[in-house]
């Protein structure tokens, strides 16, 4: 551990005297404590040399711990020059990186982003150019000339250029009906609700359809006549999701038992450290990116191993049935899409030749339509 104080400890000598001594040669005393048979200080490295004269003149019993001054500190960096080296990368890093852009963080949308992304690299926002060199109102207008854009800001803060764009309402398309096709079923379902937008509607509430199905037709009816139109709509329906799970007399299932271990990557200028490994035999992996800030592009990717353990089961059906059951709901409910709300769930056992299959269906609802 470096010190930037000498650490003195005088023994068999008066505490009052040494004090005195000291200050009579100028010499500044900190963090004074008194021991059983002497004392203990601090004085400045400079002031070392002074010290020892003083001492050595009236035949102190005296050591010195020795702390920093410049002639350490540089022989210190002498001797271990690569460490002397890093640290003036890294004052260069921290004086030069927010000078320039390293980041173009651009928030638009989709149909958008390619178009900003051409004004950006015509206006020279890119990396390595110069923070000072980036105009920010002028390509502010420039975005906001792009068809389509109602709105466009632009920020520079460190090395990080912020663009946000915003759309304008889209205009009507003139869509070429004679070309128009129906709108068709994704998947098997039971129809519950219908949006149509435009078209004419081939099911109910409540009929059962297969995918391939079509449930939009492309034309609207006016007395006897069908006139050709888009076919336009969102759909919804209850869908099945399933998963068989077959039981033979013993099965093994894997649960988390708690233990986990985090590791931490640095991300510096997009180069990754070295990748740990997980130190459980079975695991899930977590993995969230974290952002330092934005004077400087750094920041770490932080990795969680969660341990998994696999427990066998050997028991008759009977006893066994719960944890088959369990297994074969979440094989199921995995299937299940995030948006989709849940109606019910339905449990099917069935045996053969000794061994029972175990089917879980999830019955949710959601959109059907090919176009979702």
């Amino acid at each position: 551990m470096y010190r930037f104080f000498d650490e003195v400890t005088v023994s068999g000598a008066s505490k009052s005297t040494v004090i005195n001594k000291l200050l009579q040669k100028n010499v500044r005393i900190f963090r004074a404590e008194c021991q059983e048979n002497g004392i203990k200080f601090r004085i400045k490295p400079n002031d070392r040399q002074k010290v020892i004269e003083i001492f050595d003149a009236i035949c102190y019993n005296y050591k010195i711990v020795k702390g920093i001054d410049k002639n350490s500190v540089f022989g210190f960096l002498k001797r271990r020059w690569a460490i002397a080296v890093l640290f003036a990368l890294v004052a260069v890093m921290f004086a030069l990186i927010p000078r320039y852009v390293y980041t173009v963080s651009v928030d638009a949308p989709s149909y958008l982003y390619d178009e900003v992304k051409g004004v950006l690299m015509e206006s020279g926002v890119k990396r390595w150019e110069k923070t000072s060199d980036v105009d920010a109102k002028k390509v502010e207008r420039r975005i906001s000339e792009i068809d389509g854009v109602s709105f466009a800001d632009v920020k520079v803060l460190g090395s990080t250029v912020y663009v946000s764009v915003r759309p304008s309402l889209k205009k009507a398309e003139i869509v070429d009906v004679q070309k128009d096709l129906p709108l068709y079923s994704a998947v098997d379902a039971v129809i519950t609700r219908q949006i149509v937008f435009t078209g004419t509607p081939a099911y109910k509430a409540g009929d059962s359809v297969k995918a391939g199905d079509a449930l939009i037709f492309p034309y609207v009816t006016s007395g006897e006549d069908n006139l050709p139109t888009g076919a336009n709509g969102e759909v919804f329906g209850i869908i099945g999701y399933s998963a068989t799970v077959s039981y033979g007399g013993s099965m093994t299932t894997y649960e988390k038992n708690g233990n986990s271990k985090t590791y931490r990557v640095v991300d510096f200028m997009g180069l990754t450290g070295k990748m740990p490994k997980s130190p459980y035999k079975l695991y899930e992996t977590r993995t969230r990116k974290v952002e330092c800030g934005f004077l400087i592009p750094l920041g770490f990717l932080e990795i969680t191993f969660d341990e998994i353990v696999g427990t066998t089961i050997s028991l008759p059906y009977e006893q066994a049935k719960d944890a088959v059951i369990k297994r074969a709901s979440e094989q199921a409910e995995k299937v299940v899409p995030e948006d989709a709300r849940v109606i019910r769930r339905e449990i099917n056992e069935v045996e053969a030749g000794g061994v029972y299959y175990v089917t879980a269906t999830v019955y949710a609802e959601g959109r059907i339509d090919a176009s979702r």
